[in-house]
């Protein structure tokens, strides 16, 4: 499997994993009627990286594999990225509830455009590496 895919089913699970605290969260009523904000949050944070996660893999039939490097620095930032992530879901869950929750998670994306930044970076380095996989053959 390729460094792509690879990546790909890590980024999916750490959203799915996301995805589920706060669907679990709202059926709670930890925003209690503050929902299309929190969710407003929530989209905003996850989905335009998730996009371009899996615009890249399903755009492509061939394409260049990256190198290793290039896969571990992607894969240690998403982890960050999803851990301070989930780290905030959590927090705001315990220590705020309905509209003070939405607050909270309004706050966090002081901290969150850091790592967003950072992890959008190297993953147009990945996405866009140009670099031919060993013995020639293709990648998908």
């Amino acid at each position: 499997m390729s460094y792509s895919k690879r990546f790909a089913l890590l980024w999916l699970a750490l959203f799915a994993a996301c995805f589920l605290l706060f669907v679990a969260q709202s059926w709670s009523g930890v925003y209690e009627g503050s929902e299309p904000a929190a969710w407003g949050w929530f989209c905003q944070t996850t989905v335009p990286y998730t996009t371009i996660v899996f615009a890249a893999i399903l755009g492509a039939t061939i394409r260049p594999m990256p190198d290793r490097f290039s896969f571990a620095v992607t894969v240690a930032l998403a982890c960050v990225y999803y851990a301070v992530l989930f780290g905030t879901i959590v927090a705001a869950s315990e220590a705020k509830a309905g509209p003070e929750a939405v607050t909270w998670l309004q706050k966090s994306s002081l901290w969150l455009a850091a790592v967003q930044g950072l992890a959008g970076l190297i993953m147009g380095k990945f996405f866009g590496t140009s670099k031919e996989p060993p013995g020639g053959e293709k990648t998908t």
